[in-house]
């Protein structure tokens, strides 16, 4: 018997209450029904200590372990697969990722794989059952299957008894492959090509989802709106087939229409996160990727129409300052009134439009931003790093206040910064601290507890 591990690292469970990634699913799915092969995922919590793993993983008796590069499990993956305490080096890493990593960093007998990784991993679960296993290498091919194993069928879901208590609270649910668009700051895009999954297939995903008994299903579907038609198609299949089951979606502005709005509102929705970045317009559009136009026709609809929804906004774009984000926080407080509002200080992520302007100042160049250690902008063409602090701790503050007192009052940007700015006044280095870290979660704790 082949044991194979999938390590499913997971954070933030107040937020996506589920230690189960999709990743790991989809990648059980198609790999359950091979002879002699016992798949289990492991749920890994990032603050759990690389020791632990390892631990767990040789409990376990596992002779391959598969684990996922996000740009925030990097080192973790790293750290334990190069940990002298496993007992058995056979590892498969994928995810977006893997591009970046170093196949020399690893040790013999890991290899990385590039594009979708369920026909990857059968072929390496296979070579192993054969005794046919080679040097380490790295599969550079995307693979499109024309049917994938449905997460959710009969089939898979009794597997799932090998999964350490999966609850019915909370599921993902991607219904496409890659993204369409080509946002400057983001990483999505750098997994190469796009593809809606099998509309068939995701038919009978919403089918099992339903009979499961789900209570929120989050779709993860950049180009959920194409082709046309598409996001209605899914989204009155959930209305079919899972009434009972909180929708969550992402959508862009730019795909907003009437039909849209109607569709939302007739739809169990849980939550539209939408992705807004900023509303500066000196922000270069090659960067932000939106279009204001539509955002300040469409956006406000959502509120008066009843259905809840999430901006998201980033600190730090090239070409933004203090100024600029906030006025971009006072209208989409004061004119489109989401039910949450979150702020994320910019991150650089390799090999987008983004990270070719670092540094690009030394040459000369108008546009720029310089980074830490850790990625993290730290200063661009349009703010000093001084200026960069000042940004993120108002907008920490005023966007965890703001999801505080949302639910309760009709609240104002003018209230809300009143309050943030006699807070900030006071100057306590704790505080200031906490509001950097943006964390919301930390945010609304304390304001909270301010508020009593």
């Amino acid at each position: 018997m082949l044991n194979v591990s999938l390590v499913s690292f997971y954070h933030r469970l107040e937020e996506y209450p589920s230690r189960y990634s999709l990743a790991a699913f989809r990648l059980a799915a198609h790999n359950l029904a091979i002879p002699d092969v016992r798949i289990r995922i492991l749920p890994v919590h990032m603050d759990e200590s690389p020791e632990v793993t390892t631990k767990r993983l040789n409990d376990l008796s596992t002779d391959l372990t598969g684990m996922t590069a996000y740009i925030w499990t990097t080192d973790k993956v790293q750290t334990i697969a190069n940990s002298e305490l496993l007992a058995n080096p056979r590892i498969v890493i994928g995810g977006p990722e893997v591009s970046a990593l170093d196949i020399c960093s690893f040790p013999s007998g890991t290899q990385l794989v590039s594009g979708e990784g369920e026909d990857p991993l059968r072929r390496i679960i296979l070579s192993i059952l054969t005794g046919q296993e080679g040097d380490a290498t790295t599969h550079k091919d995307v693979v499109f299957p024309s049917k994938y194993t449905p997460i959710y069928s009969e089939p898979f879901m009794p597997a799932l008894t090998e999964f350490e208590d999966t609850d019915k609270t909370f599921t993902w649910h991607d219904t496409s492959v890659g993204c369409a668009y080509n946002c400057g700051f983001c990483g999505h895009r750098i997994r190469q090509g796009v593809q809606a999954r099998n509309l068939a297939i995701t038919e009978e995903e919403i089918k099992g989802i339903g009979r499961i008994g789900f209570n929120e299903s989050a779709i993860i579907d950049p180009i959920l709106a194409f082709p046309l038609g598409r996001d209605k198609k899914i989204l009155e299949w959930y209305t079919q087939y899972a009434p009972d089951t909180k929708v969550t979606a992402y959508y862009r502005s730019e795909v907003f229409n009437e039909d849209t709005i109607n569709l939302l509102a007739s739809t169990n929705m849980q939550e539209v996160i939408i992705g807004l970045q900023t509303l500066n317009p000196c922000v270069p559009s090659w960067l932000r990727s939106n279009d204001l136009t539509k955002a300040y026709n469409f956006l406000p609809q959502l509120s008066q129409n009843g259905i809840p929804f999430k901006l998201e906004l980033i600190i730090g774009l090239p070409g933004d300052d203090y100024a600029g984000q906030r006025s971009s926080l006072q209208e989409v407080i004061d004119v489109f009134k989401p039910n949450s509002l979150r702020a994320y200080p910019l991150t650089v992520i390799k090999n987008t439009k983004l990270a070719a302007i670092v540094n690009a100042d030394a040459t000369g160049q108008q546009e720029w931003v310089h980074m830490d250690q850790r990625s993290r902008a730290i200063a661009s063409n349009s703010y000093s790093q001084t200026e960069l602090n000042r940004m993120v701790i108002f907008a920490s503050a005023l966007t965890s206040l703001y999801n505080v007192l949302k639910p309760f009052e009709n609240v104002t940007f003018s209230t809300l910064e009143r309050r943030v700015l006699d807070e900030l006044g006071k100057q306590d280095p704790d505080t200031m601290h906490m509001f950097r870290r943006a964390n919301d979660k930390e945010g609304r704790s304390y304001w909270k507890n301010e508020l009593k």
